[in-house]
């Protein structure tokens, strides 16, 4: 790679490999993930490299002006000064879509994002005649660590933009300026938001929808979709229009009456409207008193430390596994899975949530992230979620006869918060929609589905709990435990994930 790639372009500040001692070591920079106001620091210099390999399709370290070098050779169909270091239909099949299409965000009015080979196109339908076929307009890579690099045949021009945040969508600002300036969008300017409270509150196309929520979001209002399980920050683009910050050629407009109430939003011709949880729902006290007693899980206070084991499928990604829950009650428990080598490891003692990984020693878990594992607190989920201070809501019904499920809501319209679909004759929650953490992604939409009961020293726990993230890459997540034992005997500290357990 050196002598036949970086060397030739000029791209003295690259590598394949960081390793230790690395010269380059000292110029780099960490990485986070997370969130506004929830950003974790994954790696930094004084660590080991990511990955141990170079994988062509990620792994170089690099800087800006490199990565430059890197475009120019492709605006200059593979050459560099007066040699050639890429074939013509090497260049072309980069450049032109491929078999695998790449539907993303983009703030490029009129463009669709496809994928060449290892290369992220931005095209427009081509002239008429041109049998479907798709015209770039701009090539280049928006990076999972928030890179971003554009470049504009026609204008010979290029663009690069390097963060060191996962998951940041500031560059879905910078397309839209760079559409002004290359590609001559207008560009629509975000505006000073009015108070978010007047929008905040819950939302349905009529009775029998499932209902959507418009929260507050830290200092941003966002579209909560429940069955989707996401969470859309949105932007003010002025007289009641935000758009949706990962979509920003979609714009959601709010309705409002004669007094100026909001009564509803709009996206295009779907309409959503604004509604107040009907009267005749059953108390939320209730509800939870209810969930409670069909789960019995005081009964485990006589069974000591409970074991649960099983196995763990990530069918997307054809991972398999081993599983573990163990609990002891009051609010003790641990979940282990061991997936080939990486062993993950999730507890909280009474008082602490840790977690430990094949690579990272037990550490107590704080912020955003440990806020949103501690809602897969078994003792939480099937017992009584008001223990932890969540103003529980019931918002609606659905269904009917014996086929009915109630949402209830673990929090308000302040924030984003899990809804619990509850079945109101047993009592038992059938499923929960909401958000989790991932170390290295940050907040992921999740839906959460109880299946398999069994009763376990008196309690009904679900021995199959499919989780289905709202990450492409991933998908479905399902554990199914085979059995389990009362009485299992643990060292001290075994629900504080001891030092040494790894």
């Amino acid at each position: 790679m050196r002598e036949r790639l970086l060397e030739p372009l000029g791209m003295h500040d690259s590598t394949c490999l960081m390793s230790e001692g690395h010269p380059l070591r000292e110029r780099a920079c960490s990485a986070y993930v997370g969130s506004p106001g929830a950003w974790t620091r994954f790696w930094d210099p004084s660590q080991p490299q990511l990955f141990g390999v170079f994988l062509g399709s990620q792994a170089l370290y690099s800087t800006a002006v490199d990565y430059a070098r890197f475009l120019e050779l492709y605006l200059r169909r593979g050459r560099v000064g007066g040699q050639r270091l890429l074939r013509a239909s090497s260049v072309r099949s980069t450049l032109e879509p491929g078999a695998w299409p790449l539907p993303s965000a983009t703030g490029f009015p009129g463009l669709r994002t496809d994928y060449g080979t290892l290369m992220q196109l931005w095209t427009r339908p081509a002239a008429e005649g041109a049998d479907g076929k798709r015209e770039l307009v701009v090539f280049g890579h928006t990076g999972s660590d928030g890179t971003h690099a554009w470049a504009f045949p026609e204008q010979e021009a290029m663009v690069l933009y390097f963060t060191q945040s996962r998951g940041n969508t500031t560059g879905l600002r910078v397309e839209e300026r760079l559409a002004e300036l290359f590609l001559g969008a207008p560009f629509d300017p975000l505006q000073a938001a009015p108070p978010l409270e007047e929008y905040q509150g819950y939302y349905w196309e009529g009775e029998g929808d499932l209902y959507r929520a418009i929260v507050r979001d830290g200092e941003d209002l966002a579209l909560e979709i429940i069955d989707k399980a996401l969470v859309l920050p949105l932007d003010y683009l002025g007289e009641d229009r935000w758009r949706l910050r990962q979509e920003p050629s979609t714009v959601l407009a709010f309705d409002r009456d004669e007094s100026g109430s909001v009564t509803g939003y709009h996206i295009g011709e779907h309409r959503e409207f604004r509604f107040t949880p009907r009267a005749d729902l059953p108390p939320a006290d209730e509800i939870a008193a209810r969930v409670a007693a069909a789960h019995r899980l005081e009964r485990l206070a006589e069974a000591g430390v409970v074991r649960l084991r099983g196995r763990v499928d990530i069918p997307k990604l054809d991972m398999h596994g081993e599983s573990t829950l163990w609990l002891a009650w009051p609010d003790r428990w641990r979940a282990d899975e061991v997936v080939g080598e990486e062993r993950g490891s999730l507890a909280f003692d009474g008082t602490t949530l840790r977690s430990a990984t094949s690579a990272k020693p037990a550490a107590p878990l704080e912020g955003a992230a440990a806020d949103l594992l501690r809602q897969g607190d078994p003792f939480l989920r099937f017992g009584d979620w008001r223990r932890d201070g969540a103003r529980l809501t019931v918002i609606q019904e659905l269904g009917s006869g014996d086929r009915r499920v109630l949402l209830v809501r673990a929090g308000d319209a302040s924030r984003p918060a899990p809804t619990l679909f509850v079945d109101p004759v047993s009592g038992r929650l059938m499923s929960v929609a909401g958000l989790t953490f991932i170390d290295g992604l940050g907040r992921v939409g999740q839906k959460v589905r109880f299946d398999d009961w069994r009763e376990v020293a008196g309690a009904l726990l679900s021995f199959r709990v499919e989780v289905e993230l709202a990450h492409p890459l991933i998908g479905k997540v399902l554990n199914v435990y085979e059995d389990f034992e009362a009485g299992v005997e643990v060292d001290a500290g075994w629900f504080s994930l001891a030092p040494e357990e790894r």
